[in-house]
């Protein structure tokens, strides 16, 4: 008999819907012998306590109820389409076996269509968004095991649970809704997972006949019927281990809580993964082992001394197995196997269908979608959920209710004072942080003197982000090798006193800048373990008395940021109290910010203060010298042409007059003078009897008009 690890080939990895038992698809359909099963019969045999064999299986379900009356083709018929928009898509690699299995129960069985009419209902309606699409006589077969009148629900179970969806198309005469009342914590189900008010309660389907009850059994091998399945079979042990240390049974979605990409294990916990370290989970494995082991020698001791007392055998005690290195190892990869995520998917993401996750935002208590809060539609709220792969929450309830943040605005109109635009782009700074959106490759840049609001402005915004969520690294050591790794699975970068000093690599920090603002690609070095090559989702903010100091003369890293001056200073006037103050209104400041993601998203582009105008001219007048000597010694023009050596000659003497201690050589010169004009030509040109190196496009002025005396 094949073993485990032979059979979990054939898995999709992922349980259908609690009461679904699916079996990979035979190679050979023909045969008349029993199939295989496959991992996910093993996995709804297991309990959460360990290894148990599973409970005779319990009496077939009627085929019809007492006093069941044959529905109305026409409305079943139309019931059930609209039910499969709900039910999850069937994505091959996904648990897609599993998932067209309960579609077609749902059409064939649940809404007693048979396997004709369900057959037509699958193949119009939901085969079409399957990934791929599945072939005729696949689908047929899927109908026929659908057809079972040994499952757990009678037929036509839907027809009596499950009533029509109210439309969410909201009506164009009636304004757009104002915030609430859609969802307040108050006025949630006091469930431990809370739900949508608004949505149509759905009967899941009830638990698997017998699962997790019954006598305990040696090993999986016994609860499924199996000969030649070892103990010690890597996947018997990683599916044991998940089942019982990592798996969600509160609802009937798939409930794997455990995910492996970026080479790094996360747990899912109240809302949102969080990392654990490989060392963690082999520990947990080894010691889950042990224990499995313990019982299984346990149970091989009394069997022998009841064989004993009955004189039927003479065989020698047996002996408890060891979680050797070997075995835990193989176990261990056996993990890695289940639990990474598909190929392709980046998180965050969702596993299966889900709104897009660029218009999400995680709060503790579930999830928001934001364009259908903002438009009052029903759905707005979405439960929490293992399916949606993210590290990202707010540390706070969402509540639509929550009042008006008084005192958050009366804050940003003292610093602000009279300056509405300035307001208006950091509230759509906040806006743009809430979601992991980074389609706009823009960072934030507010400077000030010392006690103008930065740091409250910093904290506050931490708060709402949340402080997992955000990072706090030195500007100075961001070119550093492994300084990427404390990016990862961060949205938001925090600068709280960006300065960067004369020994600080101010081209390579620009470099890194400019790649994860721009969305591209990384090589993430890890302490100990492998490199990675990933996108970053860091937005960065910076906070400074002063405009840092980079290095790019093309002006690119000045184009990149959005910038806010704050010019009045509270030295003299500080209110300790105000942190305090402005906390208890995170879930106002939550909604302000919701207004400005929406302004955003309709503008296509950040509101640009008057007031930070000069501030975006000195900034690039500090990261490229070279535009400003161009400015004030040169002249462009299609017809001129200069010497590179009276060019570098200017340059020098431009950089004593300016106290610029270090000139540089020829080559870095042309280097950033062709970055800031790219429109110059290098050209060759007689000069008396020699021949020049120069460049057409531009002239040096003569001292007459540079209006000073040449040194």
């Amino acid at each position: 008999m094949a073993s485990l690890s032979a059979l979990a080939k054939h898995s999709e990895g992922i349980v259908p819907p609690a009461g679904d038992v699916a079996a990979a698809p035979s190679l050979q359909p023909s045969r008349p012998s029993r199939r295989p099963p496959s991992v996910i019969d093993i996995v709804n045999a297991l309990d959460p306590n360990g290894l148990t064999a599973a409970s005779p299986p319990p009496p077939a379900a009627p085929s019809r109820p007492p006093g069941y009356s044959t529905p109305d083709k026409g409305d079943a018929r139309a019931r059930c389409i609209e039910y499969l928009k709900d039910v999850e898509l069937s994505i091959q690699g996904q648990g897609g076996s599993s998932a067209m299995l309960w579609a077609c129960r749902v059409a064939v069985w649940g809404f007693d269509l048979g396997e004709g009419d369900g057959y037509d209902v699958i193949w119009d309606h939901y085969n079409p968004t399957a990934q791929p699409p599945w072939l005729e006589h696949e689908l047929r077969k899927k109908c026929r095991d659908a057809n079972d009148p040994n499952f757990g629900h009678p037929r036509g179970w839907l027809l009596h649970t499950v009533r029509n969806r109210p439309t969410l198309a909201r009506d164009p005469s009636r304004p757009v809704p104002s915030f609430g009342p859609l969802f307040s914590p108050a006025t949630a189900d006091s469930s431990p997972q809370p739900r949508d008010p608004l949505a149509d309660p759905v009967t899941p389907p009830s638990s698997p006949a017998g699962a997790g009850q019954g006598e305990e059994s040696d090993d999986a091998a016994s609860v499924l019927g199996l000969e030649g399945v070892e103990p010690t079979d890597p996947y018997r042990l990683a599916w044991g281990f998940i089942q019982a240390c990592h798996w969600r049974r509160s609802d009937g979605t798939s409930g794997l809580t455990l995910r492996l990409w970026g080479n790094r294990f996360a747990q899912w916990k109240a809302g949102a993964y969080v990392r654990l370290d490989d060392k963690s989970v082999r520990s947990s494995l080894q010691g889950w082992i042990e224990s499995d082991f313990l019982r299984m020698h346990t149970r091989a001791i009394d069997q022998h001394k009841k064989n004993d007392v009955k004189r039927t055998t003479e065989k020698e005690p047996p002996r408890k197995l060891k979680a050797t290195r070997p075995v835990v190892g193989d176990a261990f990869s056996a993990v890695e196997q289940i639990c990474r995520i598909p190929d392709g998917l980046s998180p965050p993401c969702w596993i299966g269908a889900g709104p897009p996750p660029a218009e999400l935002v995680a709060c503790r208590n579930g999830l928001v979608h934001v364009p259908a809060f903002l438009a009052g539609r029903a759905g707005a709220f979405i439960p929490a959920t293992p399916r949606f792969v993210s590290c990202v929450r707010t540390d706070f309830d969402f509540d639509a209710n929550a009042p008006e943040p008084r005192e958050w605005l009366r804050f940003l109109n003292d610093i602000w004072e009279g300056d509405p635009a300035s307001v208006a782009c950091l509230q759509e700074w906040f806006g743009y942080l809430l979601t992991p959106d980074t389609s706009h490759h823009k960072m934030l840049m507010i400077v000030g003197p010392p006690r103008a609001g930065k740091g409250t402005i910093g904290r506050v915004l931490t708060a709402l982000i949340g402080k997992e969520n955000c990072a706090s690294p030195a500007l100075g050591n961001l070119g550093d090798r492994f300084a990427l790794a404390d990016l990862l699975d961060k949205t938001v970068a925090v600068f709280a006193d960006a300065r960067l000093s004369g020994r600080a690599d101010s081209v390579a920090i620009t470099e890194q800048l400019l790649s994860i603002s721009g969305e591209d690609a990384r090589t993430v070095e890890l302490k100990f373990k492998d490199a990675m090559t990933t996108t970053l989702r860091t937005r960065f903010v910076f906070f400074s008395n002063e405009l840092p100091r980079f290095g790019d003369s093309s002006g690119a890293i000045v184009s990149r940021f959005v910038f806010l001056k704050l010019t009045k200073t509270f030295a003299d006037n500080l209110d300790l109290d105000l942190l305090d103050k402005l906390l208890p209104e995170l879930p106002g400041i939550l909604l302000w910010a919701m207004k400005g993601w929406e302004r955003l998203r309709t503008r296509r582009a950040f509101t640009v203060p008057a007031s930070a105008a000069e501030m975006r001219q000195d900034a690039d007048d500090i990261a490229s010298p070279v535009k400003v000597w161009a400015g004030e010694c040169c002249e462009p023009g299609a017809e001129f042409w200069e010497s590179t050596d009276d060019l570098f000659k200017s340059w020098e003497g431009w950089c004593e007059r300016t106290g610029r201690e270090r000139p540089g050589t020829r080559e870095h010169f042309v280097r950033d003078v062709l970055a800031a004009m790219p429109t110059l030509k290098r050209d060759k040109k007689s000069v008396g009897k020699l021949r020049k190196n120069g460049y057409s496009g531009i002239r040096l002025l003569s001292a007459v008009e540079l209006d000073q005396v040449p040194l």
